[in-house]
């Protein structure tokens, strides 16, 4: 690869504690790398619905387990962790939030702010008065900030921006997706994005390319009788 810097769609939903450990990351990554983040505010809830996929906190098991590793991550990387009021909450007033800095300067620093509010403090996203406060605090006027939020051109570019994740292939958050449409999944990947943006992934293997040419299961396999 050459010296020019990378963009990477970078696909997050504020539901997500995932997303807010990638994003904690991401601008130590830039500082390192040729990588460039384009955040992209989506819904989670419609990839999960359009796979036929559950999201962890509904299963107690599943959920217990991630909430482990979230916690054992989030010292590794020097965070608090604390979790809102409520779990799973509706992130639409957020992502519409964030929409509006999309593809600016400030993109990356709302997102990591309102991440923060929501996993580091604990904080209410769904409360208009919360998400303001955020953007107060770095400094940003807040004046129309309603208008933006309940406007369908917010509407609008949430829902282009999931349909968008979508098509890239993507099935959960975070994801992010590189200039030729290789998907990287979970914040756990984000050094596997960085060897690949280093040209040091292993080339593909050849059962690795068979497995991917099998023809996928069409529904739930029952568990055979064991009786």
């Amino acid at each position: 690869m050459s010296d020019a810097t990378v963009p990477i769609a970078a696909y997050v939903d504020f539901v997500s504690p995932f997303s807010w450990l990638a994003v904690a990351r991401l601008r130590d990554i830039e500082a390192r790398s040729r990588l460039r983040f384009q955040l992209k505010p989506i819904l989670l809830a419609v990839l999960l619905d359009h796979h036929g996929l559950v999201a962890a906190g509904e299963v107690k098991a599943k959920r217990d387990h991630e909430l482990r590793r979230i916690a054992w991550r989030a010292s590794e990387l020097g965070l608090d962790f604390e979790v809102p009021p409520r779990h799973p909450f509706v992130s639409l007033r957020s992502l519409r939030t964030a929409a509006l800095y999309q593809g600016g300067d400030q993109m990356l620093s709302v997102c990591r702010e309102l991440f923060a509010a929501c996993w580091e403090r604990g904080e209410d996203l769904t409360r208009g008065s919360v998400v303001e406060s955020v953007l107060i605090g770095l400094g940003i006027d807040t004046s129309g900030l309603e208008d933006w939020v309940g406007s369908s051109t917010a509407k609008e570019l949430v829902k282009a921006n999931t349909a968008e994740a979508l098509e890239a292939g993507a099935f959960g958050v975070p994801s992010f997706v590189t200039p030729d449409g290789l998907v990287f999944w979970g914040q756990d990947q984000l050094d596997r994005l960085e060897q690949w943006a280093m040209d040091e992934l292993p080339e593909p293997s050849p059962a690795l390319e068979r497995a991917m040419a099998m023809s996928v299961a069409q529904g739930r396999v029952r568990a055979p009788r064991n009786d």
